[in-house]
Order: structure tokens, then sequence, then C-alpha cells
């Protein structure tokens, strides 16, 4: 009786008398090992498994609360992200925005930000402001982020204008490059909700930088996630 996947049994040193600790020949022995394992998983699908446990809902102040404008360039970082989430690590990685609070001429330029994406990487991404909001306008990033470590602020027209910088929608970012086969959409393996499978959520390979999830079920701070799905291992 045999158990396992039985992958790399069949193959042996391709020269075993350079395995014998001899100071030559291991660079071979190295080559022949990559190739044997790229020959081995080249048709095996490189499967993620994601879990996400209670990520809040959108919120318009979760990273900071309300400010006035300024006459002058501001920068925001470390103890002055002071929202509910603030400039934590979230718990699963969002879309981000900054709301214009108050209606009128007081806004100019874009807001941008800067933080980690799911793998640890370095983001930025500028959010342009509405220059004379007639209501309440909320603008979000395209980029998904795992951590917002710093919130750069344009001089503004003047101080009467009142800004919030918070969570927005209720996508979550991947962590892996999802994989898309003959320009076919990606599809979810498996997904389970607060523990039962269920086939509602949706997922994106375009968002960036690695696609999203997008459960049926909203995120509210008490729903739980895990999903599978295959991801483009090529990419690293």
């Amino acid at each position: 009786m045999s158990a396992g996947s039985g992958l790399l049994t069949k193959y042996g040193s391709n020269k075993p008398h350079l395995v014998k600790n001899r100071p030559d020949g291991i660079g071979g022995e190295v080559a022949k090992l990559r190739a044997d394992l790229a020959a081995q998983l080249a048709p095996v699908a490189a499967i993620a498994v994601e879990e996400f446990t209670n990520p809040p809902a959108a919120g318009v102040a979760l990273l900071k609360t309300n400010i006035a404008t300024s006459i002058a360039a501001v920068v925001y970082q470390g103890s002055d992200i002071n929202g509910s989430v603030g400039g934590a690590q979230f718990i699963a990685p969002r879309t981000v925005s900054v709301t214009q609070v108050t209606t009128g001429n007081h806004y100019a330029g874009s807001v941008t930000f800067f933080g980690l994406d799911a793998m640890g990487k370095a983001i930025s991404e500028a959010v342009a402001l509405t220059a004379n909001p007639g209501v309440l306008t909320t603008t979000s990033t395209t980029k998904f982020f795992a951590q917002v470590t710093r919130i750069s602020v344009p001089a503004q027209l003047d101080a009467a204008g009142t800004l919030s910088f918070g969570v927005s929608g209720n996508a979550i970012g991947l962590s892996r490059k999802i994989k898309t086969r003959s320009g076919a959409n990606p599809f979810l393996m498996f997904e389970y909700v607060n523990g039962a499978v269920v086939l509602t959520g949706t997922v994106s390979a375009v968002a960036l930088p690695y696609g999203s999830y997008t459960p049926a079920a909203a995120p509210n701070g008490a729903n739980d996630y895990a999903i599978y799905y295959e991801f483009d291992a090529s990419l690293g």
C-alpha cells in the first residue's frame, strides 16, 4: 500500500559520486534538482487559502477622524492616524478613502495614501478631491491596502472644509495574483462564510495589486471568510 502523491519518487542523483561530500560538481546537481522540480510541478495548480476573521464594515473615518482643512500641506502618520482601524495592519486588505465632509469651495488637489500591500510591499495612490462638492463626497483608491502608514494632504483653499479618511467597499484584497485561464474569468474553488459552504461570492483579477474577493455577506465586524483559489505562481 502506498500513500502520498508520488511526486519526485522516480528521480535520483544525476551524478551519484558528486553527492559524497566532494568539493566539485554541486552546481550541476542543484541544476538537475531544479529541472526535476520544474518538470513535476509545471502541471500542478498553485492553490492559495486565505482566512479573514471579523473584518470591519466600511466606514468613512476608520483611518482618521474628522480634521479641518489647512492652507498648508499636512502629512499624517503614526498616532495622527487615529481612527478605530488607524495605522495598524488591517484584518483584510481593503480600498481606502477620503471623504469631504463639508460642502463648498474649500478643496484642491489630491490626497495621497502610502502603505503596504498584502505581500508587505510598499504601495501608494493619489485620490483627487472634488473641487466644490455640492454634497458629502467619498472617493476611494483602486488599490487594496493591508496597512496605511502615511496620508499626505496638499494645501487647501481655506480652513473651513472638513476631511475624514476611512475604509471603503465590501471587497477584500487577495495576497496572491489570482489566475485566469484561456481568458476566462477566475473562479473560487471553495468559499466558506461563518463556517458554511457558499457559492455567492465573486472574485476579480483586475483589482490591484493581486485581485479581490467580494463576499455576498458584507464585512460587518462579525462575518468570517475562508476562500480557496488558484494563483499565478509564475509571478512570485
